[in-house]
């Protein structure tokens, strides 16, 4: 990198003069072990009371400067050492050759877009905002009533993640057991190579939670089991305001401060775990999900801990008493200089999973039948597994063939194996708390056992099918749906089991099937292979996905309204070229 400093960047230095004498800057610098551009500067506040009146920072940019993202580091010299709320971790002095690691976050309320734009104006308007993060960290304002709960950034040490599944529902079982707050845990790697929290003991042996994972990590998908230790804490690990603490000195001084004997905590939980591995240490701490309301769930923070001693380790008798051997874990292993491993630890709940959108609640808590697995049954019993649908069967007794890959959940792995099977294994690795089963076809000696779901959804595009739901009592919903030529035309109808009527089904669609056959007479079908019957029905993956898409949307928002009966059509609407202009949804 040449030792010129581009036009840009001197500019864009000069243009902080304007902030002067909150902020006075020095000369950029090139850092070649992180390839960036470092601006140091000075910030001063009038009335210092959480944060030194007086603290050193370097603004890093890369050469793209200004199409780059600016990151503001307290300097190694004359930079702040404590964490803030909205900072990365800032115990270590290892970012480049001027800065700590404590990278300010200044998009908590301002989009990143918001403070770009040419040379001048980019440098100036992260500058503007970082003077206003640094008088509320001076003030202790950084975090607020109703703000979102924000974990303090943890120094990961060991690669992968933790899986774990808290909700409201499991704090219940928690505070039903106030003894319980430390003991051992089993752990457990299903065949996706994921680590799970599967068990909680106390001290006394009994069970205090145990998780509920779907299928996917049943007894038959485990592929290795571990232990670890676990306890309950009232706040999130931190020191020095809010920074994850990075050793176990720093993890001691916490724990201390909340009257928790750390290594006594290690020490009486022990005892089967002194074998030369490395085991997990997991603290739960109950977390709202706003600054200032009730703790709802409980949070994992999770370590992988060095090994502990080993009584093998002393000859002589006595010497592997219990105080010994805290006392050299204490003293070797955990010493406050050892470094704390860090692990990724993910909720699997459905409310953290699905947060980013689900299926209503009614929809999502149903047992549901899926009623043939082809190319628009899988697609929808995907919809609703990732929507938060967890208890499902899918019936299908046809196998997987190559072509049916152009437009399935399946894969060209799966070629020849049964579509139902396949199709429930696929869907429980796709939510760690979905468990899907498969059944065969459907016929008059089978139907019977529909009544035991909720709902049931025909994706067969099979009369007999129907036929056979024609005949069957109960109050269940139904939901027959298929799609019409190209997948232009979706077709749901809505009743209750007992109700439904196949006579009365195609009537209602008749017209909208009428136009459908007459295009098939028109474009006639493709073919697959040879044959007296290898014609096959044309429907690209986009066209099907956006049928399942409708199917789903339709189901879920007449299970959450509670209709007894309704039947839509929604039709594709494109101009003379052929593109999408939308889809009218037509009442019948």
């Amino acid at each position: 990198m040449s030792a010129d400093v581009a036009g840009s960047l001197l500019r864009a230095r000069r243009a902080l003069d304007d902030l002067s004498p909150h902020i006075s800057t020095e000369d950029w610098l090139w850092d070649d072990s992180i390839d960036r551009w470092c601006l140091a500067f000075t910030a001063r506040l009038e009335r210092p009371v959480e944060v030194p009146g007086v603290t050193r920072w370097v603004f890093t940019v890369s050469p793209d400067y200004p199409n780059c993202k600016v990151e503001i580091y307290p300097a190694v010299i004359g930079g702040i050492e404590d964490t803030h709320p909205h900072q990365s971790n800032n115990g270590f002095e290892g970012h480049g050759k001027y800065c700590r690691s404590g990278n300010v976050c200044l998009f908590t309320e301002r989009a990143e877009w918001e403070m770009r734009g040419d040379s001048d104006f980019t440098l100036l308007s992260h500058a503007e905002r970082f003077l206003e993060w640094l008088e509320r960290a001076n003030e202790g304002t950084l975090v607020k009533a109703g703000d979102r709960v924000e974990f303090p950034m943890q120094r990961i040490g060991c690669a992968g993640a933790v899986l774990y599944l808290e909700d409201d529902v499991s704090k219940m079982i928690w505070d039903s057991h106030p003894a319980s707050r430390d003991g051992v845990l089993e752990t457990f790697e299903n065949h996706l190579g994921q680590t799970c929290l599967s068990s909680f003991c106390g001290t006394d042996g009994n069970l205090a939670y145990s998780a509920g994972w779907g299928s996917a990590f049943g007894e038959n998908e485990i592929t290795s089991t571990g232990r670890g230790i676990w306890f309950i804490a009232p706040s999130i690990p931190h020191v020095r305001c809010w920074q994850s603490p990075n050793t176990y000195g720093e993890l001691r001084e916490w724990a201390g401060k909340e009257g928790i004997d750390l290594d006594g905590v290690i020490a009486r939980n022990a005892s089967g775990l002194r074998d030369g591995a490395r085991h997990f240490l997991a603290i739960g701490v109950p977390c709202p999900d706003l600054v200032g309301e009730d703790p709802r769930s409980l949070s994992w923070f999770v370590a992988k801990m060095p090994r502990l001693a080993d009584e093998r380790e002393f000859k002589g008798g006595g010497v592997h008493d219990r105080k010994v051997l805290k006392t050299v874990d204490r003293q070797k292993y955990l010493s406050s200089g050892v470094r704390v491993d860090w692990i990724d630890s993910v909720n699997c709940s459905r409310e953290q999973i699905h947060s980013r959108g689900g299926l209503c609640d009614e929809l999502a808590d149903s047992r549901i039948a899926i009623i043939g697995v082809g190319s628009l049954g899988s697609l929808v019993a995907d919809c609703l597994v990732r929507g938060g649908a967890t208890d499902l069967c899918v019936f299908d007794s046809d196998r997987f063939e190559m072509g049916n890959v152009t437009r399935h959940l399946l894969r060209s792995g799966d070629v020849g194996a049964r579509k139902a099977i396949a199709v429930a294994t696929a869907l429980n690795a796709t939510s760690p708390t979905a468990a899907a089963e498969s059944g065969e076809k459907i016929d008059k000696d089978s139907a019977a056992a529909l009544r035991k779901f909720d709902i049931i959804i025909d994706c067969s595009s099979s009369s007999k099918v129907r036929s056979i739901l024609d005949g069957l009592k109960g109050g269940q919903r139904l939901f027959v749906c298929s799609f019409g030529y190209a997948a232009e035309r979706v077709y749901v109808s809505a009743s209750l089991l007992g109700s439904f009527s196949s006579e009365e089904y195609g009537k209602t669609f008749e017209g909208l099937m009428r136009e459908d056959a007459e295009e098939i007479k028109e474009e006639g079908l493709p073919w697959e292979g040879t044959g007296c019957w290898s014609p096959i029905f044309p429907a690209r993956h986009s066209d099907v996905s956006r049928a399942a898409s409708l199917v789903v949307d339709c189901i879920d928002r007449i299970t959450e309204r509670r209709k007894a009966k309704a039947n839509y059509a929604y039709v594709t609407k494109r101009d003379e070229d052929g593109f999408l202009l939308g889809i009218d949804r037509m009442e019948l």
